[in-house]
C-alpha cells in the first residue's frame, strides 16, 4: 500500500473520490495507525481530518483514530488562536513605535489563505521588518517577555543568516525577526523595501 500516494490523493481532493474509499475500505486497524502516524510526521492531520471526518459513514474509520485525529485538530485550533492574539499584540506595539512589519509564511497562510484556522501547522512565527528597524523592535519585544537565544548584533556581517537568532518567552512561541528573505550572500535578491 502506498501512503504516500493516498495522502496525496486526499490533499488534492476535497471530495474521497471511488478508488480512495475502496483503498480504505481495505485498511486494516495496522493500516490506519500507520497513515495516522505519516499524518502527524508530516503535521497535516488537521487538513487530512476535514476531509475524512465527513466519511465517516461511507468509510470505517476506527473511532479511536478519528478521535485521536479530532483531538489533534481542536489543539492546533486553540495553539493557532492563542498564536494570532500573541502575534496581534506584537503587531499592535511594533505599529504604536511606527515600525512596519509583514507576516511570513504560516503566520500569513493560517490568516490569509486557510479558510480554517486549525489547519496550518506552526512551529514558530516569522515576521518581516525593515533592517534598519530590527534595534528599535528588539526593545519591544524584550518588554513583551522574548528575549534572544543567543548573542546577535545587527552590525557584525551576516553574510549567511536572515533573521534574528529566534526570540523565546515563556509559554510564547519562537519568534523570528527577518530583515530579508533571503540569505545576503545568495546570487540574487528580493527587494524587501518594495514589499
Amino acid at each position: 500500500m502506498n501512503y504516500y500516494q493516498l495522502i496525496s490523493q486526499l490533499l488534492t481532493n476535497s471530495i474521497l473520490k471511488q478508488e480512495s474509499e475502496y483503498d480504505f475500505q481495505e485498511f486494516s486497524m495496522e493500516n490506519w495507525e500507520t497513515f495516522l502516524e505519516l499524518s502527524i510526521q508530516h503535521k497535516i492531520t488537521p487538513i487530512l481530518y476535514q476531509y475524512l471526518e465527513p466519511s465517516k459513514g461511507q468509510i470505517n474509520i476506527p473511532d479511536n483514530i478519528l478521535s485521536k485525529m479530532r483531538q489533534i485538530n481542536l489543539n492546533n485550533a486553540v495553539r493557532n488562536t492563542l498564536l494570532l492574539h500573541e502575534v496581534g499584540t506584537i503587531f499592535s506595539k511594533l505599529s504604536q513605535a511606527g515600525l512596519c512589519a509583514i507576516s511570513l509564511k504560516g503566520l500569513h497562510l493560517v490568516d490569509n489563505v486557510y479558510d480554517n484556522i486549525s489547519l496550518r501547522s506552526m512551529s514558530d512565527v516569522d515576521i518581516l521588518l525593515r533592517k534598519v528597524d530590527i534595534p528599535k523592535a528588539l526593545p519591544i519585544l524584550e518588554v513583551l517577555g522574548y528575549q534572544p537565544t543567543t548573542y546577535f548584533d545587527i552590525n557584525d556581517q551576516n553574510i549567511d543568516i536572515k533573521h534574528v537568532p529566534p526570540l523565546l518567552k515563556k509559554n510564547g512561541p519562537y519568534l523570528e525577526l527577518h530583515w530579508t528573505l533571503l540569505e545576503e550572500n545568495e546570487p540574487f535578491s528580493i527587494d524587501t523595501h518594495g514589499l
